[in-house]
């Protein structure tokens, strides 16, 4: 009865993990980015490659390559509260085996030493399948510069 009751939950997408495997790319980058967006680390680390590297840059330029560092620092970020990550899609590309999306992001704290915090960047993410799997290869941030202010008209 078990048996019937677990085959049930996954053929029916119930099962842990279940979802992640049956995911084309659009549905990945969907999951990532909602994962995000609710905070839900499960289900984000079900889009992250599992073996190799996971490139990841930062606003900074500071860059690592190093997959537990990865996801150590974006649980720490998930578990951290008063933020908002709000997008657009600029450009998305899908190949056989490899697809990357352009985001523009406007991300916002409440309170950072204090004071709002306002960073709009663009990201660009990567994925490579992996079986029938799309899965994060490459997490790159870039600041976009914060336009002059124009005098006003006269």
């Amino acid at each position: 009865m078990h048996r019937i009751v677990a085959i049930a939950a996954l053929l029916i997408g119930l099962a842990p993990g279940a979802a992640a495997h049956a995911c084309d790319f659009g549905c990945t980058v969907s999951r990532h980015l909602d994962a995000i967006q609710q905070r839900d680390f499960e289900r984000f680390e079900s889009t992250l490659a599992a073996h190799g590297t996971i490139d990841f840059i930062l606003p900074s330029g500071r860059y690592s390559d190093d997959p537990v560092a990865y996801r150590g620092m974006l649980k720490e970020w998930f578990e951290t509260p008063g933020w908002t990550f709000d997008y657009d899609v600029l450009r998305r590309i899908e190949g056989t085996d490899l697809g990357s999306v352009l985001l523009r992001v406007r991300y916002r704290e409440a309170d950072r030493g204090g004071k709002p915090y306002a960073l709009d960047h663009f990201l660009l993410l990567v994925f490579q399948k992996s079986g029938d799997r799309w899965l994060l290869v490459h997490d790159q941030n870039t600041t976009i510069p914060a336009e002059p202010a124009k005098p006003a008209a006269d």
